[in-house]
């Protein structure tokens, strides 16, 4: 199966493909059609909105707990442009809950007392073995705004999970920073979140097929990747001492989404191209 990223030049206005603008890239190439990951259900909801919004109601710790410095939101996404594209999108409580979670923060849906919290001891071994890439990770992440650097004294207010580093297929020299919200066993961050509110699904690679033989001889698969995707995705502050490192004898808060959080890696970067398609042909139910 052959991916490929077009230029302007080369799509074809009349096509069932449209180019659309994001705030990240220039243009990206997003087949307008639904996967099932975005099928709605009669009541003009994605099938999983309900389950995000029963996430946001867990009542998040007070966020008072954190310094100040802890509490900013960072992100790229300006809040005013989004509410203006998705005007006429049909889930009008998704809406509601990715503009509210551009701008003041994402819940992460623990529920406190459904588990007792515990951090990690140590890192997975792949940080000794590697631990340039980690402190590189960190000092962007830092000096991004993205993740904070907090005084030792919060150590037992914070909730400590152990990460790992893992080389990013296809890029030499490029590491990924993988947070593991499963640990440590029964008293995790992932173990205080209901798993049967998380019912997102992506799409398949059979439905893929599906679609592209609908559409006929001569269709492109496009995908979309948007740059730091799950990192543009702010995290509400209350909830943001769940997201705690050490390292070298330093502790560090994430404010942004990391990847391992299923429910909520697809509320905004899942959704970044559906808003933007405007024209062309969409099928019935397309939740654009």
């Amino acid at each position: 199966m052959h991916i490929q990223r077009l230029p302007m030049s080369t799509v074809n206005n009349d096509s069932q493909y449209q180019l659309v603008e994001d705030c990240i890239s220039n243009y990206i190439v997003a087949i307008s059609t639904h996967f099932q990951a975005h099928k709605m259900l009669s009541d003009r909801r994605y099938r999983y909105t309900t389950d995000l919004l029963a996430l946001s109601t867990c009542e998040p710790v007070d966020r008072s707990i954190l310094p100040e410095f802890c509490q900013r939101i960072i992100t790229p996404l300006v809040a005013e442009s989004w509410e203006q594209e998705l005007e006429g999108h049909r889930d009008r409580d998704f809406c509601k809950y990715s503009l509210d979670g551009i701008r003041n923060g994402f819940k992460i849906g623990f529920q406190h007392g459904r588990c007792a919290r515990k951090s990690a001891v140590g890192n997975m071994a792949s940080t000794t073995h590697h631990p340039e890439p980690v402190t590189e990770y960190l000092a962007t992440e830092v000096k991004a705004g993205r993740i904070v650097e907090i005084p030792k004294e919060y150590t037992e207010t914070v909730q400590i999970s152990r990460f790992g580093v893992i080389p990013k297929s296809n890029q030499p020299g490029k590491w990924r920073l993988v947070l593991d919200l499963s640990s440590p066993d029964g008293a995790s961050v992932n173990d205080g979140i209901d798993s049967e509110l998380c019912s997102i699904a992506f799409a398949s690679v059979d439905t893929a097929i599906e679609k592209i033989v609908g559409l006929g001889r001569g269709s492109l698969l496009a995908k979309v990747d948007i740059e730091h995707a799950y990192r543009n995705v702010p995290i509400h502050p209350a909830d943001r001492q769940l997201l705690g490192m050490r390292w070298k004898q330093k502790l560090y808060i994430d404010t942004v989404l990391p990847t391992p959080l299923p429910h909520l890696s697809h509320a905004v970067p899942g959704s970044y191209c559906l808003p933007k398609v405007r024209t062309g042909a969409q099928p019935p139910g397309d939740p654009c």
